[in-house]
């Protein structure tokens, strides 16, 4: 069991990083996590409604995943720096939470790995594994994920057909020119 935000950066660090191990977290004074050089927060009052308002601004809203709706102004936000990346969390059922979204808006500097740790971090008390969705298209997202711990739960095949039903914004092809067809959750033990 992982019991601190180095272990946790530990666990969730790619072996390759450019900063090494350097900077790898503790608690700032205001008693904000502070995670590979960047501060993360759990976002309350109006940077929670801003951090909302963004995620639902690039993503749409509701999410949908696994054929269920998760709308924005439910989730719980962490937010790192000055809006430079958010994560949106949800309670999925008995000690697991859901990864609604994350989202880096400064890429390759480390924003979605603070963002992931600072998120076990917070959920390890009460929650036993954080889950995910993603789309057969997204193979950065699949490298990125798994390079931090989690690993493949479940492929479900033509489930993006459905999800399209409900949300005709989903588009037919997704990165690379890859069609987007099929489902994928990951998780990660806390």
């Amino acid at each position: 069991m992982l019991r601190t935000v180095a272990d946790a950066n530990r666990r969730l660090r790619p072996s390759s990083h450019p900063r090494g191990d350097r900077d790898r977290g503790g608690v700032g004074r205001d008693g904000e996590l502070l995670t590979r050089g960047w501060s993360v927060d759990e976002a309350a009052g109006e940077r929670l409604a801003e951090a909302r308002r963004r995620l639902a601004t690039y993503w749409g809203d509701p999410i949908l995943i696994r054929g269920e709706r998760y709308e924005f102004g439910r989730c719980s936000c962490l937010v790192a720096g000055d809006f430079d990346g958010i994560a949106a969390w949800t309670a999925a059922g008995p000690k697991t939470a859901e990864l609604v979204a994350i989202n880096a808006f400064t890429s390759r500097r480390g924003v979605g790995t603070a963002l992931l740790t600072a998120l076990a971090v917070r959920l390890r008390p009460g929650f036993g594994r954080l889950r995910l969705g993603t789309t057969n298209d997204d193979l950065d997202a699949l490298r990125f994920y798994q390079r931090r711990g989690f690993r493949l739960d479940a492929i479900r095949p033509g489930a993006v057909a459905e999800a399209r039903r409900l949300k005709p914004s989903i588009p037919e092809l997704g990165d690379y020119g890859i069609p987007i067809r099929d489902e994928i959750d990951l998780v990660l033990d806390l």
